[in-house]
């Protein structure tokens, strides 16, 4: 806690609570479900993640969760070994990155917006100088092609870590 916010919680005047509560939530590993687009026959596009290879194949969904196990995938044609995760082609990992960045911002604003009534409720009425907070924070959604359930749970870190 700064000095700031020491003498601010001392005057009884706390205005980011919640919000500060919130960034230590989301530090280090947040997870939630993203879906993955299949086409209209239960076909998804994966990649090997191969430098030297970075070859695209189509593979079934239910063949992947049936015959693929979570701790690696491993590619004959160029004997390339890589975890489960790593197959996939741009365009998941773009949707990722943008769940992911929808999901931050829901949730700071969420955060925010409970701040900001705390702080409006707390000011007396009928005063000669009046602050209030206004969050403004409407988030922006992507729509969504219709998808098979999801393949795996996104983490933060594998968003920050794919994001070249």
């Amino acid at each position: 806690m700064t000095r700031s916010q020491s003498r601010l919680r001392r005057a009884g005047i706390t205005v980011f609570e919640e919000t500060i509560r919130t960034l230590r939530m989301l530090d280090g590993t947040t997870r939630f479900p993203v879906s993955i687009s299949c086409d209209e026959k239960g076909y998804f596009d994966r990649e090997c993640p191969s430098e030297e290879s970075e070859f695209q194949f189509k593979v079934h969904l239910e063949d992947w969760k049936a015959k693929v196990r979570d701790g690696e995938v491993f590619r004959p044609f160029c004997s390339h070994t890589a975890d489960s995760t790593e197959w996939n082609t741009e365009e998941p990992i773009e949707h990722m990155k943008q769940a992911a960045i929808t999901h931050l911002r829901s949730t700071m604003g969420d955060a925010l917006e409970r701040d900001a009534d705390r702080w409006n409720r707390r000011q007396p009425r009928n005063s000669f100088i009046s602050l209030t907070m206004k969050v403004d924070s409407r988030p922006q959604q992507k729509k969504i092609a219709p998808c098979c359930p999801a393949l795996r749970k996104c983490r933060a870190s594998d968003v920050r870590s794919r994001g070249g």
